[in-house]
């Protein structure tokens, strides 16, 4: 600027403005599984949803894997012995699904698809000749939807691969017609998707918790969704903490001295800027590389760690907090899904008293699906009986039971088996020990004697 011959420059302010350019992240406090928990509406039965929260959380995977182990095995009994190898070879031989055989596979499906989704429908297939049955077949719960008939009775409907599972028990008014005239077999386009009725006489069913009338049961993981969504929220801070302390950001603040200006603040800046990335590049390539830098006498560069010299928050107790509703919804113990609280002996002896109840109960609910299924394969193979029973110790042509091991029971057998093997021990060596002082004494006798 030019005033009466003079050239006036403006003097530079005594500090100049930081120059600093913020860098946003996209927030995402759940993880890959944000996106699930936003979509999710409470009292909203997703079966899409649960089975994303098994898979998500591996805690809840392992609680329903244990569940399943915790309901048995299958054992076939009874007085006559020929019936039982009958049932004995279809349990172990019966096709399941597309690749698998035997009844304990399909108690696992079937147990999976019950725990997860509350209920759990299964097929059974006969051979072309009526004699034998050819297979069973385990439905994805998500694909059943249950339907009123005329008699309000609710029927399972199969709604192909693909389409929106959100169940319910009513229809359009203009389709009620041809629901209710429907036959087993028949495919109905519902609001533009293919469903199946389904032939109850060919169904084996099993649900947990249900609801009054509801079929649908309840998954072992309602009420566990908002904790859910707490448990992957903290688990995503301490990777977001793990990724931030060990690859570690760096500040690189210039101090410009009093004079210049902005705009070659800001160039410095850049500069500064671009040197430090090409620097940390190259360590990520492996290679050693330094920063050199250069100032005037009033400049001053400053190269921190962010966050070094902060506390790192813990999270023992509110995982712990989350943990604990996790565990006390399975009613498990906690050292069952992997978790190692100091617990007492006596109180983790009644947390498996509660649990082996539980599996009693689910057991009892199964059985009679069961002795229909069997009951059908005796009839087609031509088999007759008088009797059935649940209970080795009651007479009966044929039965089922369940077998939970209970690992505190062998374990005590064991013990038993030890004590009276060493008490037996002890008895033969007392006794030997006797013989020989009788010997002792009339030896001792009969020289005495002579």
């Amino acid at each position: 600027m030019n005033v009466f011959g003079y050239e006036l420059f403006r003097k530079a302010p005594k500090g100049e403005a930081l120059q600093s350019r913020p860098q946003i992240t996209q927030s995402n406090p759940q993880g890959p599984m944000t996106a699930l928990f936003q979509d999710y509406v409470f009292r909203k039965v997703s079966g899409d949803f649960y089975e994303a929260l098994r898979e998500g959380i591996p805690i809840i995977d392992t609680a329903i894997t244990r569940l399943i182990s915790m309901n048995g095995t299958l054992k076939i009994i009874g007085d006559n012995a020929k019936i039982v190898a009958a049932l004995e070879d279809f349990c172990l031989n019966v096709p399941v699904n597309d690749t698998q055989k035997g009844m304990q596979a399909f108690l696992q499906n079937f147990g999976g698809e019950t725990f997860e989704q509350g209920f759990s429908i299964s097929e059974f297939l006969v051979t072309p000749d009526m004699k034998d049955i050819a297979g069973l077949r385990v439905a994805d719960s998500k694909q059943i939807v249950y339907r009123r008939n005329k008699d309000n009775k609710a029927e399972p409907w199969y709604r192909y691969p693909g389409s929106q599972t959100v169940r319910s028990l009513s229809v359009p008014g203009d389709l009620v017609n041809r629901i209710m005239n429907a036959t087993y077999g028949q495919v109905v386009n519902v609001c533009g998707t293919d469903e199946r009725k389904l032939n109850p006489a060919n169904l084996l069913y099993h649900s947990i918790n249900n609801e009054n009338s509801d079929p649908y049961g309840v998954s072992i993981m309602r009420s566990l969704e908002f904790v859910a969504q707490i448990l992957a929220t903290l688990q995503t801070s301490i990777k977001n903490v793990a990724e931030r302390f060990g690859d570690p950001s760096y500040h690189v603040h210039y101090k410009a001295s009093k004079s210049g200006s902005n705009e070659a603040l800001e160039s410095r800046r850049s500069s500064l800027q671009t040197d430090f990335n090409d620097v940390i590049n190259a360590k990520r390539q492996g290679k050693s590389a330094d920063l050199v830098t250069a100032g005037s006498l009033d400049s001053e560069i400053n190269i921190k760690v962010i966050g070094h010299d902060g506390q790192i928050l813990t999270y023992d107790t509110p995982l712990r907090h989350v943990l604990e509703q996790i565990v006390a919804k399975t009613n498990l113990p906690a050292w069952m899904l992997g978790i190692y609280w100091s617990t007492t002996e006596r109180m983790a002896t009644l947390e498996v008293e509660a649990a082996l109840q539980d599996a009693k109960v689910r057991q009892l609910a199964m059985l009679p699906e069961l002795i229909r299924l069997f009951s059908i394969v005796l009839t087609l193979r031509g088999y007759k009986w008088s009797s059935i029973t649940i209970d080795p110790k009651k007479p009966g042509d044929w039965g089922v039971m369940f077998e939970t091991p209970n690992l505190r029971d062998i374990v005590a057998q064991a013990q038993a088996r030890f004590l009276n093997a060493q008490a037996d021990m002890m008895g033969v060596v007392g006794a030997a020990g006797s013989a020989a002082s009788i010997q002792l004494q009339t030896g001792a006798s009969a020289e005495i004697t002579d």
